[in-house]
């Protein structure tokens, strides 16, 4: 459904459109995404579906330093 130039986040309306259409138009509860989805627009698209966003932002992702494994995650 995307090429290596679009990230899912850009595509949100279009995978809900497919989902929608194959799951016989039933209602879609809940939508679990990462950062790549956290967008305004995604978040209105949602929103105009009645699809509850759960969603993983960029500030509660955990950072780890490359080269040690011993360092704390920040938050």
């Amino acid at each position: 459904m995307e090429d290596e130039r679009t990230g899912d986040g850009k595509m949100l309306k279009a995978l809900v459109r497919q989902t929608k259409k194959s799951i016989n138009g039933d209602d879609i509860d809940a939508l679990y995404g990462d950062g790549g989805y956290d967008s305004k627009d995604n978040f209105n698209i949602l929103d105009e579906e009645k699809i509850k966003a759960i969603i993983k932002g960029e500030k509660e992702l955990i950072h780890k330093s490359k080269g040690d494994l011993h360092q704390e995650p920040r938050r």
